[in-house]
This record gives structure tokens, sequence and C-alpha cells, in this order.
């Protein structure tokens, strides 16, 4: 069985400019802190937890406390519930993506995971805003830990639980970061790179060499998996 993991912003959902929105207004809510770099690339751990916890270092000279990271997360929440009810499409799946989904279903040799930046919250809020069916799919978010390799490696056991093998044959990573490429090959992933916000100069130039603006070649896609299907190993350390 192979396994198929997804980031969420910029990778499944148009929700980039969403994301930017909340943390900036969550964080003047909470911490009184404005003007917040946007520029992802610029955090060492890209994930809500670990930007979050950045941002409260680089501006107060100190570390967030608990209860500060929790008043964030809830403040980010309670803005995307407010989005959700009067701007859906804000929640917009990256074309093709609905589709995409509905077919690797169908698929008995292949498994779906989530391993997301997101706290989890957040994440099945904008999953089930944009109309992802979030029941029966495995998901590791920020709640389990700012790094993003832990969260994919605990995205890769939950799948490996959901779905009772003792392995993957082979696992790949769909992302839209940088970041989300280096992990996968930290990880000994193979990468699938998604450039609809323009970044696949960004993507090629750390080295990805599969890239789709979005899903609707559906055909494309499943042309590249079949190729990675075929690889007869996939290397995932244990350790990193």
């Amino acid at each position: 069985m192979h396994l198929i993991m997804f980031d969420l912003d910029g990778t499944l959902l148009k929700s980039n400019t969403l994301d930017i929105q909340c943390f900036s207004g969550a964080l003047i809510s909470v911490m009184g802190i404005e003007n917040i770099e946007c520029d992802w690339t610029d955090y060492k751990y890209v994930t809500d937890e670990g930007i979050v916890s950045e941002i409260v270092e680089r501006r107060l000279n100190r570390p967030a406390t608990q209860n500060e990271l929790i008043n964030i997360r809830t403040k980010i929440l309670e803005l995307l519930q407010s989005q959700a009810q009067t701007n859906h499409e804000n929640f917009a799946p990256i074309p093709g993506a609905l589709d995409l989904f509905c077919s690797l279903k169908k698929i008995r040799t292949c498994g779906v995971a989530i391993a997301t930046g997101c706290w989890r919250e957040s994440a099945l809020l904008k999953l089930s805003t944009a109309g992802f069916d979030t029941e029966n799919l495995p998901l590791a978010s920020s709640d389990d830990s700012h790094r993003r390799e832990d969260i994919m490696r605990i995205a890769y056991t939950r799948a490996l639980d959901f779905w009772g093998v003792a392995e993957f044959e082979t696992v790949t990573y769909v992302g839209d970061g940088v970041w989300d490429l280096r992990a996968s090959n930290k990880m000994g992933y193979h990468f699938i790179g998604i450039g609809f916000y323009n970044n696949e100069a960004q993507l090629r130039q750390e080295g990805a060499s599969c890239i789709f603006s979005d899903y609707s070649d559906q055909t494309t896609f499943f042309t590249q998996m079949d190729k990675i299907w075929s690889c007869s190993s996939n290397k995932i350390p244990t350790q990193f």
C-alpha cells in the first residue's frame, strides 16, 4: 500500500491570504503585536505554533507562555469561524483538489493523510468549510509538534494504524512551500509541489522536479504517481 500525505494551506486550499489575516488579527488582539513578517520562509519552524512562538520572542524578547499560545490559538480559530460564516470563498479548494480526493478514496492500494502546520481545530474547520470529508482521515498538526518533520512522522504512524499495515511501500508528500520540500527530503519521502501561488521557481530552485499548478489534470497527476509507486523502495528514517 502507498501513502500520499498532503499539506493544507496553499496545497489543498487557497487560504494563504486568510491565514495571514487571522494570524495578524490574533497577534494584535492578544499580544498587541502589529505588522508581523508574513514571509513564512523567514521562520525556523513553519507551523502555527512555531511561527507564533518566534514572533513573540522576536518582538518581546522572551518566550511565549503556554497561556499566550492558547489564547492566540483560540483567537485564530474565532477569526476563522467568523470568516467561514461570511466568506466561504476564502476557504476555496485549489482547483481539482476535491475531485482528486474522491478519486484517491477509490484506490484500495493508496492511503491518504494530512500533515499540516495548522493547529488541529483550525485545520478541520478549513477542510470542512471547503467541502472535504474530514472523517476517517488520519491527520497530524501543530498540536502534535512545532516541527514539520515530527508532524509528518506522526501522520505516517496514524496512517499505519488507520489502514492496519506494517509499512507503506512509498510515501509522497504534496506541499507548496520550500519548508515542505526540505522536510520531505529529511524524511526520505517523495515530493510533489503545488505552485498555485506562483511559487514554482522557488520550489525548483530548492530542488523540486515535479510541480503542478493545481489538480485539474488528474491524468498527469496519476501518471506521476504511477512513476513513484513503481519505485521498489522508500527509505523512511526513524530518527532525525
